[in-house]
């Protein structure tokens, strides 16, 4: 018979070459390392009735708790998800952070195998009143199996020609609504007013006041208009998604039009649509449905190690809700957390953090003063199409908030000399609770 032991060892044991290791947030009454053990028997192993091969097999396929591993995170009087199980429990709910370390050999190099097993049913499990995976460190050979983004910050700097400061990339408003020629025209004044470029709506697809064929066409052509009279690079994401019928259609479309892009929503239509695709033009992978899995502090998946998962598998931009307006739903530390999933020093090309919810030349300075570097992209929507002065004063005051915070000049006293900053500033002003 199997012993609890069976299921432990400690970080100095244990050979990160042949293991990922996955970082689990858990909520449990009675003994936490108990109900840890009970996690790794549910997620890799089943009783064998022959107790010499059981534990033959739990010493190779087993996951083990990694002891040392655990942090103390709380502790509450109530469960903080509905339990069925701990009804009339009178005690105290813990919670803490575990390492639960899995042999490679369970999913070998398959991504969905992993995420199957180490995330998959593991909110089922009725012994917990909260559970969140937090992280996956992934085995380093992953990294030349997956490879990660195929442009990354890099490419698209290189393909933009800016080579510092935060690249500016508008969702074009209103969402909805807008005929083929309307949306195109209002791309060529936002680019024209100076942004990198500019991408569907997440909520735009193929609709039939806005067809995607057409929409593409004159937003392309309008590209090149701004192209041939600036003399500057910009690009176009064009969102793609639906049903998995018109995926290669509206792809294939795209491309023959000259797309600098494409954006899709991979919690809506799979991973692999990433890896599918990636190569040909840089991706946006939106965050359609990740908060619906993040949000919870106990329940789900954590925002970072979705977009983790995202950049392994090609996302050379990720769409990151940020603090302060619309999209104010993390605290500023997990903020940090999303971006640093995007840029961290990994040997795979960084991925592109767009900041978006509400944005504007105020938070855009603020998101680089408090995050301390540039690799970012700021993506707003009404700061710069709901400008008093039109959509080019709109995207002129990105423009002139970065030659701000590029040149480490304080954006107020930037602004009394640009007018498009000033006024943005005065309409959307809004104290950035950066300025704690």
């Amino acid at each position: 018979m199997a012993d609890q032991k069976d299921f432990l060892i400690e970080s100095k044991d244990l050979d990160k070459s042949t293991h990922v290791v996955v970082t689990y947030r858990l909520e449990t009454a009675g003994d936490f390392l108990e109900a840890a053990v009970a996690l790794s028997k549910e997620q890799s192993f089943s009783a064998f009735e022959d107790p010499v091969k059981e534990k033959e097999l739990i010493a190779r396929y087993a996951a083990k708790v990694v002891v040392d591993s655990v942090v103390h995170i709380g502790e509450n009087q109530t469960p903080s998800l509905t339990s069925y199980v701990h009804q009339g429990y009178a005690g105290t709910f813990v919670t803490r952070e575990v390492q639960l370390a899995y042999p490679v050999a369970l999913f070998d190099d398959s991504l969905v195998s992993l995420i199957n097993m180490v995330i998959g049913e593991v909110h089922n499990i009725a012994q917990f009143t909260g559970i969140k995976v937090t992280d996956i460190d992934f085995p380093p050979y992953w990294l030349k199996r997956y490879q990660g983004p195929a442009f990354g910050i890099e490419g698209i700097r290189a393909f933009l020609g800016k080579e510092k400061g935060p690249l500016l990339i508008s969702p074009v408003k209103p969402c909805v609504g807008l005929a083929p020629q309307e949306f195109a025209d209002r791309v060529y004044e936002c680019l024209m007013g100076g942004f990198d470029g500019v991408k569907d709506d997440e909520l735009l697809l193929d609709p039939p006041y806005c067809s995607f064929e057409e929409r593409v066409t004159k937003t392309m052509e309008r590209v090149r208009q701004v192209e041939k009279e600036t003399g500057k690079k910009k690009i176009y994401f064009a969102n793609v998604g639906g049903d998995v019928r018109d995926i290669d259609r509206m792809v294939s479309f795209a491309l023959k039009q000259g797309v600098g892009g494409i954006m899709f929503s991979p919690l809506v239509n799979g991973l692999d649509i990433i890896q599918k695709y990636k190569g040909k033009v840089p991706i946006i992978s939106h965050n359609n449905l990740t908060y619906g899995m993040a949000r919870h502090p106990l329940l789900g998946v954590s925002f970072s190690l979705i977009t983790k998962i995202e950049r392994l598998c090609g996302a050379d931009m990720a769409i990151c809700p940020a603090p302060d307006r619309s999209f104010y739903v993390m605290d500023y530390e997990t903020h940090r957390e999303n971006v640093n999933a995007c840029v961290s020093q990994t040997g795979m090309k960084m991925t592109l953090a767009g900041l978006s919810g509400s944005q504007t030349p105020e938070t855009l300075y603020a998101h680089g003063k408090f995050l301390g570097h540039d690799n970012f992209a700021i993506c707003p929507g009404g700061a710069v199409y709901e400008h008093p002065q039109g959509i080019r004063s709109g995207a002129l005051s990105f423009v002139e908030a970065v030659e701000a915070l590029v040149n480490g000049i304080d954006l107020q006293e930037y602004a009394k000399k640009h007018e498009a900053l000033a006024t943005s500033l005065k309409h959307f002003s809004k104290k950035s609770k950066f300025d704690r």
